[in-house]
Protein backbone atom coordinates (compact mmCIF):
# COMPACT_ATOMS: atom_id res chain seq x y z
CA UNK A 1 0.00 0.00 0.00
CA UNK A 2 1.61 3.41 -0.88
CA UNK A 3 1.64 5.52 2.25
CA UNK A 4 -0.22 9.16 2.11
CA UNK A 5 2.18 10.35 4.24
CA UNK A 6 3.35 14.30 4.39
CA UNK A 7 5.26 17.06 6.10
CA UNK A 8 2.79 17.64 9.27
CA UNK A 9 -0.37 15.49 7.65
CA UNK A 10 -1.15 11.85 8.23
CA UNK A 11 -3.66 11.04 5.67
CA UNK A 12 -7.24 10.10 6.92
CA UNK A 13 -7.85 6.58 6.97
CA UNK A 14 -4.25 5.67 7.11
CA UNK A 15 -4.39 4.30 10.54
CA UNK A 16 -5.37 0.86 10.93
CA UNK A 17 -5.00 1.22 14.45
CA UNK A 18 -7.04 3.67 14.88
CA UNK A 19 -10.75 1.71 15.59
CA UNK A 20 -9.36 -0.91 17.56
CA UNK A 21 -7.29 1.53 19.38
CA UNK A 22 -10.18 3.90 19.91
CA UNK A 23 -12.25 1.25 21.32
CA UNK A 24 -9.48 0.00 24.25
CA UNK A 25 -9.19 3.83 25.01
CA UNK A 26 -12.96 4.11 25.46
CA UNK A 27 -13.72 1.15 27.53
CA UNK A 28 -9.99 -0.37 28.38
CA UNK A 29 -9.25 -0.09 31.84
CA UNK A 30 -5.68 1.94 32.70
CA UNK A 31 -5.78 3.80 28.98
CA UNK A 32 -7.30 7.30 28.91
CA UNK A 33 -6.47 10.75 28.08
CA UNK A 34 -4.24 12.87 30.27
CA UNK A 35 -7.27 14.92 31.47
CA UNK A 36 -9.49 12.07 32.79
CA UNK A 37 -6.80 9.90 34.19
CA UNK A 38 -3.97 12.09 36.49
CA UNK A 39 -5.06 12.87 40.05
CA UNK A 40 -4.89 16.12 41.45
CA UNK A 41 -2.75 18.13 43.91
CA UNK A 42 -1.60 21.34 45.04
CA UNK A 43 0.87 23.55 42.71
CA UNK A 44 2.59 24.26 45.86
CA UNK A 45 3.29 20.51 46.46
CA UNK A 46 4.53 19.83 43.67
CA UNK A 47 7.33 22.88 43.93
CA UNK A 48 8.27 21.74 47.71
CA UNK A 49 9.10 18.43 46.49
CA UNK A 50 11.89 19.75 44.31
CA UNK A 51 15.38 19.44 45.65
CA UNK A 52 17.41 20.25 42.90
CA UNK A 53 17.29 23.90 41.36
CA UNK A 54 17.96 22.91 38.36
CA UNK A 55 14.73 22.39 37.66
CA UNK A 56 12.94 25.09 35.79
CA UNK A 57 9.63 26.96 37.68
CA UNK A 58 8.07 27.09 34.57
CA UNK A 59 5.68 23.51 34.72
CA UNK A 60 6.69 22.97 38.61
CA UNK A 61 4.61 26.35 39.50
CA UNK A 62 1.61 25.08 36.94
CA UNK A 63 1.36 21.63 38.36
CA UNK A 64 -2.04 21.01 38.48
CA UNK A 65 -2.87 17.28 38.78
CA UNK A 66 0.24 14.48 40.27
CA UNK A 67 0.46 10.80 39.65
CA UNK A 68 3.15 8.22 40.83
CA UNK A 69 4.55 5.38 39.72
CA UNK A 70 7.86 3.04 39.14
CA UNK A 71 8.43 4.04 35.44
CA UNK A 72 7.56 6.46 33.08
CA UNK A 73 7.63 5.55 29.90
CA UNK A 74 7.60 9.12 27.54
CA UNK A 75 6.08 7.74 23.98
CA UNK A 76 3.64 4.82 23.04
CA UNK A 77 5.28 3.34 20.15
CA UNK A 78 7.46 0.08 19.27
CA UNK A 79 9.65 0.91 21.74
CA UNK A 80 7.53 2.64 24.48
CA UNK A 81 5.33 -0.19 24.11
CA UNK A 82 7.72 -2.35 24.51
CA UNK A 83 9.16 -1.04 27.40
CA UNK A 84 6.04 -0.46 29.54
CA UNK A 85 5.08 -4.14 29.00
CA UNK A 86 8.50 -5.81 30.03
CA UNK A 87 8.30 -3.51 33.35
CA UNK A 88 4.72 -4.41 33.70
CA UNK A 89 5.46 -7.83 33.56
CA UNK A 90 8.29 -7.59 36.01
CA UNK A 91 6.18 -6.01 38.46
CA UNK A 92 6.88 -2.37 38.52
CA UNK A 93 4.32 0.25 38.00
CA UNK A 94 3.82 1.95 34.84
CA UNK A 95 2.67 5.41 33.24
CA UNK A 96 2.92 6.00 29.68
CA UNK A 97 2.43 9.34 28.24
CA UNK A 98 1.90 9.77 24.49
CA UNK A 99 2.01 13.04 22.50
CA UNK A 100 -0.78 12.37 19.86
CA UNK A 101 -4.65 11.57 20.03
CA UNK A 102 -3.57 7.90 19.03
CA UNK A 103 -0.78 5.59 20.63
CA UNK A 104 1.79 3.46 18.32
CA UNK A 105 3.80 6.60 15.90
CA UNK A 106 5.27 4.84 13.20
CA UNK A 107 4.82 1.38 14.47
CA UNK A 108 1.10 2.42 12.73
CA UNK A 109 2.91 1.72 9.17
CA UNK A 110 5.71 -1.00 10.14
CA UNK A 111 5.31 -3.70 8.01
CA UNK A 112 7.94 -6.26 9.78
CA UNK A 113 10.30 -7.07 12.39
CA UNK A 114 14.16 -8.87 12.21
CA UNK A 115 14.51 -11.58 13.75
CA UNK A 116 17.58 -14.63 13.42
CA UNK A 117 17.60 -17.73 14.11
CA UNK A 118 13.52 -17.79 14.79
CA UNK A 119 11.49 -20.43 15.16
CA UNK A 120 10.11 -18.97 11.58
CA UNK A 121 12.76 -18.84 10.15
CA UNK A 122 13.94 -22.49 10.65
CA UNK A 123 10.30 -24.37 9.58
CA UNK A 124 10.77 -22.15 6.34
CA UNK A 125 14.77 -23.60 5.90
CA UNK A 126 16.00 -20.13 6.33
CA UNK A 127 19.81 -20.48 7.35
CA UNK A 128 20.75 -16.56 8.43
CA UNK A 129 23.80 -16.13 10.89
CA UNK A 130 25.16 -13.17 13.13
CA UNK A 131 28.49 -13.45 11.48
CA UNK A 132 26.74 -12.43 8.20
CA UNK A 133 24.51 -9.93 9.46
CA UNK A 134 27.09 -8.19 11.47
CA UNK A 135 29.75 -8.45 8.99
CA UNK A 136 27.22 -6.80 6.03
CA UNK A 137 25.94 -3.96 8.26
CA UNK A 138 29.97 -3.39 9.50
CA UNK A 139 31.22 -3.07 6.22
CA UNK A 140 28.21 -0.91 5.24
CA UNK A 141 29.28 1.81 7.89
CA UNK A 142 33.06 1.52 7.32
CA UNK A 143 33.27 -0.47 11.05
CA UNK A 144 32.18 2.65 12.36
CA UNK A 145 29.25 0.98 13.59
CA UNK A 146 29.16 -0.37 17.52
CA UNK A 147 29.40 -4.21 16.97
CA UNK A 148 28.94 -5.10 20.09
CA UNK A 149 25.02 -3.36 20.07
CA UNK A 150 24.60 -5.67 16.60
CA UNK A 151 25.94 -8.78 18.43
CA UNK A 152 23.67 -8.13 21.68
CA UNK A 153 20.99 -7.37 18.98
CA UNK A 154 20.77 -10.31 17.19
CA UNK A 155 21.39 -12.69 19.61
CA UNK A 156 17.97 -11.35 21.85
CA UNK A 157 16.35 -10.80 18.10
CA UNK A 158 14.82 -14.63 18.07
CA UNK A 159 13.63 -14.36 21.38
CA UNK A 160 12.14 -10.92 20.96
CA UNK A 161 10.00 -12.25 18.31
CA UNK A 162 9.16 -14.95 20.52
CA UNK A 163 8.00 -12.48 23.35
CA UNK A 164 5.94 -9.84 21.24
CA UNK A 165 3.86 -13.32 19.95
CA UNK A 166 3.56 -14.08 23.97
CA UNK A 167 2.39 -10.51 24.26
CA UNK A 168 -0.72 -10.75 21.79
CA UNK A 169 0.85 -9.54 18.57
CA UNK A 170 0.80 -11.54 15.25
CA UNK A 171 3.09 -11.98 12.81
CA UNK A 172 2.09 -14.09 9.50
CA UNK A 173 4.34 -15.95 9.31
CA UNK A 174 6.22 -14.95 6.23
CA UNK A 175 9.53 -14.10 6.45
CA UNK A 176 11.32 -12.21 3.24
CA UNK A 177 13.86 -10.00 2.09
CA UNK A 178 11.20 -7.29 2.86
CA UNK A 179 9.68 -8.10 -0.39
CA UNK A 180 13.14 -8.60 -2.38
CA UNK A 181 14.59 -5.15 -0.98
CA UNK A 182 16.87 -6.39 1.34
CA UNK A 183 20.01 -8.77 1.20
CA UNK A 184 19.09 -11.19 3.45
CA UNK A 185 15.69 -13.08 4.38
CA UNK A 186 14.92 -11.55 8.29
CA UNK A 187 12.23 -9.66 7.68
CA UNK A 188 8.97 -11.27 9.59
CA UNK A 189 6.27 -9.53 8.16
CA UNK A 190 3.17 -8.46 9.94
CA UNK A 191 0.93 -9.28 7.08
CA UNK A 192 1.49 -11.36 3.92
CA UNK A 193 1.06 -8.12 1.71
CA UNK A 194 2.81 -4.86 1.95
CA UNK A 195 0.14 -3.62 3.80
CA UNK A 196 2.53 -2.04 6.79
CA UNK A 197 -0.42 -3.34 9.22
CA UNK A 198 1.87 -2.83 12.45
CA UNK A 199 -1.10 -0.38 13.92
CA UNK A 200 -3.47 -3.72 13.92
CA UNK A 201 -0.53 -6.44 14.64
CA UNK A 202 1.29 -5.08 17.21
CA UNK A 203 0.16 -1.37 18.56
CA UNK A 204 -3.14 -2.29 19.21
CA UNK A 205 -2.29 -5.52 20.86
CA UNK A 206 0.26 -3.78 23.06
CA UNK A 207 -1.92 -1.25 23.63
CA UNK A 208 -4.51 -3.96 25.22
CA UNK A 209 -1.82 -5.90 26.79
CA UNK A 210 -0.60 -2.81 28.91
CA UNK A 211 -4.56 -1.95 30.22
CA UNK A 212 -4.66 -5.76 30.74
CA UNK A 213 -1.45 -5.44 33.26
CA UNK A 214 -2.83 -2.56 34.98
CA UNK A 215 -0.88 0.12 33.32
CA UNK A 216 -1.62 3.86 32.05
CA UNK A 217 -1.46 5.13 29.42
CA UNK A 218 -2.10 8.77 28.91
CA UNK A 219 -2.63 10.10 25.23
CA UNK A 220 -2.93 14.13 23.81
CA UNK A 221 -0.13 14.29 27.42
CA UNK A 222 3.24 15.22 25.53
CA UNK A 223 6.12 15.30 28.39
CA UNK A 224 7.93 18.51 28.03
CA UNK A 225 10.40 18.14 30.71
CA UNK A 226 12.51 15.75 32.96
CA UNK A 227 12.13 16.12 36.68
CA UNK A 228 15.60 15.73 37.97
CA UNK A 229 16.55 15.46 41.73
CA UNK A 230 19.84 15.31 43.21
CA UNK A 231 21.34 14.49 39.54
CA UNK A 232 18.76 12.08 39.17
CA UNK A 233 16.15 11.74 37.10
CA UNK A 234 12.70 11.68 39.09
CA UNK A 235 9.77 11.85 36.59
CA UNK A 236 8.79 14.45 33.99
CA UNK A 237 5.97 17.47 33.11
CA UNK A 238 3.79 16.42 30.77
CA UNK A 239 1.11 18.92 29.52
CA UNK A 240 -2.51 18.25 29.50
CA UNK A 241 -5.80 19.80 28.19
CA UNK A 242 -6.73 21.16 31.48
CA UNK A 243 -2.65 21.40 32.76
CA UNK A 244 0.45 20.51 33.71
CA UNK A 245 0.84 16.95 35.10
CA UNK A 246 3.71 15.95 37.17
CA UNK A 247 4.70 12.62 36.99
CA UNK A 248 6.69 11.23 40.02
CA UNK A 249 8.81 8.13 39.05
CA UNK A 250 11.92 6.23 40.07
CA UNK A 251 12.67 5.87 36.51
CA UNK A 252 12.34 7.60 33.03
CA UNK A 253 12.63 5.89 29.34
CA UNK A 254 12.30 8.44 26.69
CA UNK A 255 10.93 6.69 23.72
CA UNK A 256 9.30 9.55 21.56
CA UNK A 257 10.38 8.24 18.24
CA UNK A 258 13.42 10.74 16.88
CA UNK A 259 12.89 14.00 15.79
CA UNK A 260 11.40 14.14 11.86
CA UNK A 261 9.32 17.01 12.62
CA UNK A 262 11.89 19.23 14.26
CA UNK A 263 12.62 21.76 11.99
CA UNK A 264 15.36 23.22 13.82
CA UNK A 265 17.37 19.77 14.64
CA UNK A 266 17.20 19.28 10.94
CA UNK A 267 18.54 22.08 9.79
CA UNK A 268 21.47 21.71 12.47
CA UNK A 269 22.27 18.63 10.68
CA UNK A 270 22.46 20.30 7.33
CA UNK A 271 19.11 19.47 6.02
CA UNK A 272 16.84 22.44 3.42
CA UNK A 273 13.55 21.88 5.45
CA UNK A 274 12.34 23.42 2.49
CA UNK A 275 13.48 20.75 0.30
CA UNK A 276 12.33 17.62 2.58
CA UNK A 277 9.47 15.79 3.08
CA UNK A 278 8.38 13.46 5.90
CA UNK A 279 5.94 10.61 5.17
CA UNK A 280 5.80 9.25 8.91
CA UNK A 281 3.00 9.43 11.38
CA UNK A 282 3.17 13.32 13.45
CA UNK A 283 4.14 13.62 16.47
CA UNK A 284 8.18 13.34 16.05
CA UNK A 285 9.52 16.52 17.44
CA UNK A 286 12.36 15.73 19.12
CA UNK A 287 11.12 15.93 22.28
CA UNK A 288 13.08 13.06 24.18
CA UNK A 289 16.04 14.65 22.48
CA UNK A 290 15.67 18.00 23.75
CA UNK A 291 14.03 17.29 27.04
CA UNK A 292 17.60 14.78 27.57
CA UNK A 293 19.96 17.60 26.77
CA UNK A 294 18.23 19.69 28.64
CA UNK A 295 19.11 17.66 31.74
CA UNK A 296 22.61 17.15 30.76
CA UNK A 297 22.32 14.42 28.62
CA UNK A 298 25.52 13.85 25.67
CA UNK A 299 24.00 14.40 22.27
CA UNK A 300 24.81 11.85 19.36
CA UNK A 301 22.89 14.39 17.00
CA UNK A 302 26.28 13.97 14.91
CA UNK A 303 26.38 10.81 13.92
CA UNK A 304 22.63 9.97 13.74
CA UNK A 305 21.44 9.86 10.63
CA UNK A 306 17.64 9.47 8.32
CA UNK A 307 15.75 6.83 6.65
CA UNK A 308 15.72 8.87 3.66
CA UNK A 309 15.56 8.50 -0.37
CA UNK A 310 15.67 11.37 -2.70
CA UNK A 311 13.11 13.38 -4.20
CA UNK A 312 12.41 15.95 -7.08
CA UNK A 313 11.65 18.92 -4.38
CA UNK A 314 9.27 20.45 -6.39
CA UNK A 315 7.10 17.53 -7.15
CA UNK A 316 7.89 15.22 -3.59
CA UNK A 317 7.79 12.09 -2.68
CA UNK A 318 5.79 11.10 -5.23
CA UNK A 319 8.38 11.24 -7.90
CA UNK A 320 10.49 8.87 -5.86
CA UNK A 321 9.62 6.25 -8.73
CA UNK A 322 12.06 8.34 -10.56
CA UNK A 323 14.34 9.53 -8.82
CA UNK A 324 16.64 6.89 -7.73
CA UNK A 325 15.91 4.39 -11.18
CA UNK A 326 19.22 2.13 -11.45
CA UNK A 327 18.82 2.94 -14.88
CA UNK A 328 19.40 6.83 -15.19
CA UNK A 329 22.07 8.46 -14.86
CA UNK A 330 23.04 10.95 -11.92
CA UNK A 331 24.64 14.50 -12.90
CA UNK A 332 25.61 17.69 -11.09
CA UNK A 333 25.24 20.58 -11.51
CA UNK A 334 28.00 20.56 -14.02
CA UNK A 335 26.50 17.65 -15.97
CA UNK A 336 29.18 15.42 -14.34
CA UNK A 337 28.20 11.74 -13.68
CA UNK A 338 28.61 11.75 -9.53
CA UNK A 339 28.35 7.75 -9.24
CA UNK A 340 26.94 4.58 -9.83
CA UNK A 341 23.33 5.27 -9.72
CA UNK A 342 22.61 0.99 -8.78
CA UNK A 343 23.91 1.53 -5.25
CA UNK A 344 20.70 1.99 -3.79
CA UNK A 345 18.96 -0.90 -4.88
CA UNK A 346 20.25 -2.79 -1.56
CA UNK A 347 20.98 0.51 0.54
CA UNK A 348 17.89 3.01 -0.94
CA UNK A 349 20.01 5.73 1.34
CA UNK A 350 22.71 5.19 -0.43
CA UNK A 351 21.00 7.30 -3.22
CA UNK A 352 20.46 10.17 -0.82
CA UNK A 353 23.81 10.39 0.30
CA UNK A 354 25.38 9.85 -3.27
CA UNK A 355 22.79 13.31 -4.38
CA UNK A 356 23.23 14.65 -1.19
CA UNK A 357 27.03 15.64 -1.61
CA UNK A 358 26.44 17.98 -4.60
CA UNK A 359 25.33 21.20 -4.83
CA UNK A 360 22.80 20.90 -7.06
CA UNK A 361 21.43 17.04 -8.57
CA UNK A 362 19.46 15.35 -11.34
CA UNK A 363 18.15 12.18 -12.83
CA UNK A 364 18.38 11.58 -16.56
CA UNK A 365 16.86 9.31 -18.53
CA UNK A 366 15.02 9.06 -22.21
CA UNK A 367 11.78 7.91 -22.87
CA UNK A 368 12.55 4.18 -23.83
CA UNK A 369 13.93 4.24 -19.65
CA UNK A 370 11.48 6.32 -18.31
CA UNK A 371 8.65 4.03 -20.37
CA UNK A 372 10.14 0.76 -19.61
CA UNK A 373 10.56 2.04 -15.91
CA UNK A 374 7.06 3.11 -15.03
CA UNK A 375 5.40 0.75 -17.15
CA UNK A 376 1.86 -0.62 -14.82
CA UNK A 377 2.78 2.06 -12.55
CA UNK A 378 -0.31 4.16 -13.29
CA UNK A 379 -0.25 6.67 -10.60
CA UNK A 380 3.81 7.35 -11.04
CA UNK A 381 3.41 7.93 -14.66
CA UNK A 382 0.88 10.15 -14.14
CA UNK A 383 3.05 12.34 -11.43
CA UNK A 384 5.98 12.37 -13.87
CA UNK A 385 3.66 13.30 -16.90
CA UNK A 386 2.42 16.37 -14.55
CA UNK A 387 6.57 16.81 -13.48
CA UNK A 388 6.65 17.29 -16.81
CA UNK A 389 3.80 19.51 -17.94
CA UNK A 390 4.67 22.05 -14.74
CA UNK A 391 8.08 22.45 -16.06
CA UNK A 392 9.51 20.81 -12.55
CA UNK A 393 10.95 18.15 -15.05
CA UNK A 394 12.94 19.57 -17.95
CA UNK A 395 12.51 17.54 -21.57
CA UNK A 396 14.28 18.48 -24.58
CA UNK A 397 14.57 16.32 -27.72
CA UNK A 398 18.60 16.88 -27.69
CA UNK A 399 21.19 16.24 -24.72
CA UNK A 400 22.05 19.85 -25.71
CA UNK A 401 18.83 21.53 -25.23
CA UNK A 402 17.75 19.21 -22.39
CA UNK A 403 21.61 21.35 -20.88
CA UNK A 404 20.12 24.52 -22.26
CA UNK A 405 17.05 24.10 -20.39
CA UNK A 406 18.41 23.19 -17.06
CA UNK A 407 21.21 25.85 -17.28
CA UNK A 408 24.57 23.30 -17.20
CA UNK A 409 27.01 22.61 -19.41
CA UNK A 410 25.91 21.02 -22.51
CA UNK A 411 29.31 20.01 -24.03
CA UNK A 412 30.25 18.74 -20.70
CA UNK A 413 26.77 17.07 -20.65
CA UNK A 414 26.82 15.59 -24.09
CA UNK A 415 30.66 14.18 -23.32
CA UNK A 416 28.87 12.94 -20.27
CA UNK A 417 26.31 11.19 -21.94
CA UNK A 418 28.68 9.74 -24.75
CA UNK A 419 31.35 7.85 -22.35
CA UNK A 420 27.80 6.67 -20.77
CA UNK A 421 26.34 5.39 -24.14
CA UNK A 422 29.35 3.56 -24.97
CA UNK A 423 30.21 2.19 -21.69
CA UNK A 424 26.23 0.42 -21.88
CA UNK A 425 26.85 -0.95 -25.39
CA UNK A 426 30.06 -2.57 -24.26
CA UNK A 427 28.13 -3.60 -21.13
CA UNK A 428 31.06 -2.31 -18.86
CA UNK A 429 30.61 0.97 -16.74
CA UNK A 430 34.29 2.13 -16.76
CA UNK A 431 33.68 5.04 -14.70
CA UNK A 432 31.93 3.80 -11.50
CA UNK A 433 31.42 0.46 -12.14
CA UNK A 434 27.82 -0.33 -12.15
CA UNK A 435 26.13 -3.32 -12.76
CA UNK A 436 25.93 -4.29 -16.43
CA UNK A 437 21.84 -5.03 -15.89
CA UNK A 438 21.51 -1.34 -15.36
CA UNK A 439 23.60 -0.46 -17.89
CA UNK A 440 21.19 0.56 -20.93
CA UNK A 441 21.88 3.43 -23.97
CA UNK A 442 20.07 6.62 -24.49
CA UNK A 443 21.21 7.29 -27.96
CA UNK A 444 17.59 8.90 -28.80
CA UNK A 445 15.33 11.98 -27.27
CA UNK A 446 13.44 13.09 -25.87
CA UNK A 447 15.86 13.14 -22.77
CA UNK A 448 14.47 14.22 -19.46
CA UNK A 449 16.37 15.91 -16.33
CA UNK A 450 14.22 15.85 -12.55
CA UNK A 451 16.10 17.41 -10.03
CA UNK A 452 16.98 14.20 -7.27
CA UNK A 453 18.69 16.10 -4.39
CA UNK A 454 15.50 16.75 -2.52
CA UNK A 455 14.98 14.36 0.60
CA UNK A 456 11.78 12.24 1.78
CA UNK A 457 11.84 10.53 4.77
CA UNK A 458 10.76 8.15 7.63
CA UNK A 459 12.41 8.83 10.02
CA UNK A 460 15.31 10.16 12.20
CA UNK A 461 17.54 7.14 13.78
CA UNK A 462 19.62 8.37 16.81
CA UNK A 463 20.12 11.75 18.95
CA UNK A 464 20.62 10.80 22.41
CA UNK A 465 23.94 8.85 23.95
CA UNK A 466 23.42 5.75 25.07
CA UNK A 467 25.30 3.03 27.00
CA UNK A 468 24.40 -0.89 26.05
CA UNK A 469 22.07 -1.00 28.60
CA UNK A 470 20.09 2.30 27.55
CA UNK A 471 21.38 4.41 30.65
CA UNK A 472 21.83 8.31 29.14
CA UNK A 473 25.50 9.16 28.68
CA UNK A 474 25.77 12.47 30.73
CA UNK A 475 27.86 15.39 29.19
CA UNK A 476 30.25 15.81 31.72
CA UNK A 477 30.59 11.57 32.26
CA UNK A 478 28.90 9.03 33.84
CA UNK A 479 25.66 8.25 33.01
CA UNK A 480 22.01 10.12 34.52
CA UNK A 481 20.68 7.84 37.04
CA UNK A 482 17.65 6.54 36.31
CA UNK A 483 17.37 7.72 32.62
CA UNK A 484 17.13 5.72 29.61
CA UNK A 485 16.46 6.63 26.03
CA UNK A 486 15.48 3.58 23.24
CA UNK A 487 13.96 2.99 20.05
CA UNK A 488 15.36 5.50 17.72
CA UNK A 489 16.19 8.24 20.70
CA UNK A 490 19.25 6.17 21.57
CA UNK A 491 20.10 4.00 18.87
CA UNK A 492 23.80 3.76 17.92
CA UNK A 493 23.64 0.57 15.58
CA UNK A 494 23.71 3.00 12.38
CA UNK A 495 26.13 5.48 11.13
CA UNK A 496 25.01 8.20 8.17
CA UNK A 497 22.87 6.15 6.81
CA UNK A 498 19.97 3.49 7.51
CA UNK A 499 19.81 -0.08 5.27
CA UNK A 500 17.68 -2.55 4.58
CA UNK A 501 20.34 -4.83 3.93
CA UNK A 502 18.61 -6.75 6.94
CA UNK A 503 15.30 -5.94 6.74
CA UNK A 504 13.42 -4.94 10.18
CA UNK A 505 16.53 -4.50 11.59
CA UNK A 506 15.07 -0.91 13.19
CA UNK A 507 11.78 -2.30 14.50
CA UNK A 508 13.65 -5.25 16.25
CA UNK A 509 15.80 -2.74 17.95
CA UNK A 510 13.02 -0.52 18.95
CA UNK A 511 11.46 -3.65 20.74
CA UNK A 512 15.58 -5.08 21.81
CA UNK A 513 16.06 -1.45 23.12
CA UNK A 514 12.74 -1.01 24.74
CA UNK A 515 12.53 -4.56 26.79
CA UNK A 516 16.34 -3.51 27.89
CA UNK A 517 16.29 -0.16 29.43
CA UNK A 518 12.45 -1.55 31.22
CA UNK A 519 14.45 -4.99 32.41
CA UNK A 520 17.71 -2.51 33.76
CA UNK A 521 15.15 0.36 35.14
CA UNK A 522 13.41 -2.31 37.23
CA UNK A 523 16.71 -4.09 38.50
CA UNK A 524 17.63 -0.80 39.71
CA UNK A 525 14.10 0.61 41.57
Amino acid sequence: MELGFTRRQFATGALAVTAGTAAAIAGGAGVASASEKATGSAAGDAKSALADASVSADYAGRVSKTMDCDVVVVGAGMSGLAAAVEALNDGASVIVLESEEQPGGNGNVTSCVMGVGSKMQQALGIDVTPAQIITAEMQTFNYAADGVRWANLIAASSDNIDWIQEQGATLCGVVDKYQGAGTFETAHEWTENDGRDGGTCYVQPMVVRVADLGGTLLTSAPARQIIMRDGSAAGVYAEASDGVVQVNAKAVILATGGYADNDDLLASRGYDVSQTAVFGVPGHNGDGITMALAAGAKSWLDDSSLMEYPMNPAIGRESSAFSRLPTSVFVNGNGARIGDENASVAVPARAALMVRSQEISYALFNQDVIDAALDGKDDAKKTFEDGVSSGAIFKADTLEGLAQAAGIDGDALVETMGRYNDDAKAGEDTLFGKDASALVPMENGPFYLSQNNGIYFLVTIGGIDTTETCEVRAEDGGVIPGLYAVGVDGVENYRGCYTIDVPGSCNANNIYTGRVAAQRAVATL
